[in-house]
């Protein structure tokens, strides 16, 4: 493991790539990362643990990106013009709602 003057260690990770069935092959990549982030990845879960880490870890990451991705392209969907009962909000809507469903 050769770090350089900036702290950084290289390590050769199996980076699992594609989806379906058979189960996914994994591809064996290059990534530096820092020395301290090696050490504490090894100290949670051994050297020998690091590319299954890594891979959950970055599965974790891609969803989440994913999913924040999802959310901006459909910010401003929700029209207030479309929607006058929720003027002044959906907790007084609710109420409005369950109210009348009490006078049936």
């Amino acid at each position: 493991m050769g770090g350089s003057a900036l702290g950084s260690a290289a390590f050769d990770v199996k980076i699992k790539v594609g989806f379906g069935c058979p189960p996914e092959m994994p591809k064996r990549t290059r990534i530096t990362i820092p020395e301290d982030l090696a050490r504490q990845i090894d100290g949670l879960v051994g050297k020998r643990g690091r590319s299954q880490f890594l891979t959950q870890v970055g599965k974790k990451e891609a969803q989440r990106l994913r999913q924040l991705r999802a959310i901006e392209n459909v910010t401003g969907a929700w029209k207030d013009k479309d929607y006058p009962e929720m003027k002044q909000g959906s907790a007084r809507w609710v109420e409005k709602l369950r109210h009348a469903d009490e006078k049936r």
